[in-house]
């Protein structure tokens, strides 16, 4: 699943805002796009191919995942949830800003193991710092990583050297 996310899903997600920067697709266009693609990952979530009663027992690991902006930033987050629950791991993933709001609020009485910040390209690193700081304002000691999918590996080791980004790795 991850395998298909990384090579099909994120390069369309991408390319599609790529032509919306270039003028060849207008914002309804892109829009469709993006959410042909939500239904394509809410319909293989609906098909999931393991028997959750053969299933090994749940490894404890609580995920929290955030969008760093946009729309794009959360369907990513969402594709990592369903690839973590396969996993797994018990996943939460904001949809929109006002569910991120809503957990962050939360954040310093919930339980996570991890918070996951996703951006897309042509999301900046800029935006995942912002909520990075957030996030570590609100709770110090959280662990944090930002997952820049399909950012190139210059932008990751850019982000996670120079420590600009609050966050314990960058992926």
């Amino acid at each position: 699943l991850a395998e298909f996310y990384d090579g099909m899903l994120l390069p369309a997600l991408r390319d599609s805002e790529r032509d919306h920067a270039e003028q060849r697709l207008n914002a309804e266009q892109r829009d469709a796009v993006v959410q042909s693609l939500r239904e394509l990952v809410d319909e293989i979530d609906a098909d999931e191919d393991f028997d959750t009663a053969d299933a090994p027992p749940s490894r404890a690991g609580r995920v929290l995942v955030l969008p760093a902006r946009a729309g794009r930033d959360a369907i990513a987050g969402l594709m990592l949830a369903r690839a973590l629950r396969l996993e797994r791991f018990e996943v939460r993933v904001a949809m929109n800003r006002r569910e991120t709001h809503g957990l962050l609020a939360r954040l310093p009485e919930e339980v996570v193991d991890f918070v996951v910040v996703s951006a897309t390209p042509p999301t900046a690193l800029a935006d995942a710092d912002l909520i990075c700081r957030r996030i570590k304002s609100i709770a110090p000691e959280q662990k944090l990583v930002v997952g820049f999918w399909q950012g190139t590996d210059e932008d990751a080791e850019q982000a996670a050297g120079n420590g600009k980004i609050p966050a314990d790795d960058t992926v």
